[in-house]
């Protein structure tokens, strides 16, 4: 008898918001969102509420009954780590990773205003990963968060930041050679990073390709640990 059935691939979206504290936040605002959509139980499914910012179960349902098996929280704070990855973990079903954000970390930029010896930079960008159990760096509006809080609205490309005085363009090229050397990912959100990317990773492009390792964290003791 001929089977119905086929298989296909299954989808994956690489930039899905499903857990860190911006969905804890969104929860807390959209009460209404909860009380007027309720899924009840099955005896296959947990019960859920949320339509635009469903509860953990639910999200990993509804992604599923879409045909995904992976989806990927694209911008996570290294201090929301332990959260977001204990959210994750209790969305149902499908695969989970997380990018963390470091393009407006104030320590990297401290590193970067106090020209600090680039060994140390890759150090700490290799710590934060393996810290935050991430995936990824995620680069979205480089120095430009953090520019915000010293309330400065707009920073271009070249445009030096208020208080650390660097531009996006030395923190993505930074984060670039930090990750090149370490076989790690970064995630551009931008045409303008992008290309500030690719520009970066050509002189980069001469050296050997072969996967390294990340540095062994173990040394920065000064800095505790944010997921075990």
């Amino acid at each position: 008898m001929r089977s119905r059935q086929s298989d296909q691939a299954g989808g994956i979206d690489p930039h899905s918001h499903i857990g860190g504290g911006k969905m804890t936040i969104a929860r807390m605002m959209l009460p209404e969102d909860h009380m007027h959509d309720t899924v009840a139980r099955t005896d296959l499914t947990r019960a859920g509420v949320g339509h635009a910012v469903p509860s953990t179960m639910l999200t990993g349902y509804r992604y599923a009954e879409m045909g995904y098996t992976a989806a990927f929280e694209p911008a996570m704070l290294p201090a929301n780590a332990r959260q977001a990855h204990m959210e994750m973990a209790d969305t149902s079903i499908i695969d989970k990773g997380a990018f963390v954000m470091l393009g407006s970390d104030d320590l990297f930029l401290r590193q970067l205003a106090g020209k600090k010896d680039f060994s140390a930079i890759k150090d700490y960008i290799a710590w934060t990963m393996h810290a935050a159990q991430a995936i990824a760096v995620k680069v979205v509006n480089p120095g430009g968060i953090s520019a915000f809080k010293f309330n400065q609205r707009k920073l271009d490309l070249n445009e030096k930041h208020v208080y650390y005085g660097v531009t996006p363009r030395d923190i993505i090229v930074t984060l670039a050679r930090g990750l090149k050397n370490s076989a790690s990912s970064i995630l551009c959100t931008s045409t303008a990073a992008i290309s500030v990317f690719r520009a970066a990773m050509k002189p980069l492009s001469r050296q050997s390709r072969a996967p390294k390792a990340l540095p062994d964290p173990s040394h920065l003791h000064s800095v505790p640990q944010l997921w075990n």
